[in-house]
């Protein structure tokens, strides 16, 4: 459970589509098979596999699943059993729609391979994914326990960059005249489709999108953004930023939007929320193991008798 099954599956879609890229087709690099494979005879009882002849039986092939995997399992089993006790503590109930939810949005990233070819190349079954799925959706729950939620905005920008593009004294230059502008009447709108510079949001006449503590854009760009109270007020001095400086405009709040703007702050929320969740749910898992009574005798790290 601590290494979050989702994460390998859309790390095994990554791998898998950059290999499938790289692989030769057999039409442009192969010389045709001389005949197709005999198809497979009736599997004997008990039997895993031949290999010219000698068996390798089904218990020999337990046996090592176990030795190798017997560790690990025996404590994602124990971590199950004290997320599930937890979660009905706190009143946590995942839903099998909750389940769909969350297997859905991975299918999409992990498109265009599809969530059978994933589990196949993991070895995991449907209802063993949709369990540990369960599990960690319940783990996320237990971690934001106590969490408040952040103030969220949805910002404008217009971001001039400088570096490879202009010397900074250039970029600034630019800024002071687009500050002009802006003082005269001009839209920012309107100045952000002729100026804006970040990929981002240049075709999207400068929409950024929300921030909140903790996005991608930085603490010094998030701490002026949030710094915002009024529609329409535009950050009184440029943001200096790694690549460039940035005018920011307030769009909207968490708590002054229009009703057409709350998928985009959901979407915003459920993002923030699983941050949260990822940076505390080893310590978690880790208080819930130190508090419980176990005994284990498949520990992960062998003790010395």
């Amino acid at each position: 459970m601590t290494a979050r099954l989702t994460t390998i599956i859309l790390a095994i879609a990554a791998a898998s589509l950059t290999t499938a890229q790289a692989i030769p087709t057999q039409s442009q690099d192969q010389p045709p098979s001389a005949k197709a494979p005999a198809p497979m005879p009736p599997q004997p009882t008990g039997i895993a596999a031949t290999v010219d002849g000698v068996q390798i039986s089904v218990a020999d092939v337990a046996d090592r699943a176990f030795q190798e995997r017997s560790r690990h399992t025996t404590q994602e089993l124990i971590d199950n059993i004290l997320v599930d006790h937890a979660a009905k503590k706190a009143g946590i109930v995942v839903t099998d729609a909750d389940v769909a939810e969350a297997t859905s949005q991975i299918a999409k990233k992990i498109a265009p391979q599809t969530m059978e070819e994933g589990l196949k190349e993991h070895d995991l079954t449907p209802a063993v994914f949709e369990d540990v799925r369960r599990h960690e959706i319940e783990l996320d729950r237990l971690a934001l326990i106590g969490v408040d939620p952040v103030k969220m905005v949805h910002v404008r920008q217009i971001c001039i960059n400088y570096g490879q593009t202009r010397p900074e004294s250039a970029a600034a230059a630019l800024v002071a005249k687009i500050q002009t502008q802006l003082k005269s009447g001009t839209t920012f709108e309107d100045v952000a489709k002729q100026y804006d510079e970040s990929p981002a949001s240049q075709p999207n006449a400068g929409d950024a999108g929300i921030v909140y503590p903790g996005s991608q854009l930085g603490p010094v760009y998030n701490t002026a953004a949030l710094a915002l109270t009024t529609p329409g007020q535009i950050t009184p001095e440029p943001i200096k930023t790694d690549i460039g400086y940035c005018l920011i405009q307030l769009i909207s709040s968490t708590d002054k939007h229009p009703a057409t703007e709350d998928p985009l702050y959901d979407a915003a929320v459920k993002q923030w929320q699983q941050q949260q969740a990822n940076m505390r749910v080893y310590h978690v898992l880790m208080d819930l193991r130190a508090k419980a009574k176990i005994q284990n005798w498949y520990p992960e790290t062998p003790t010395s008798p």
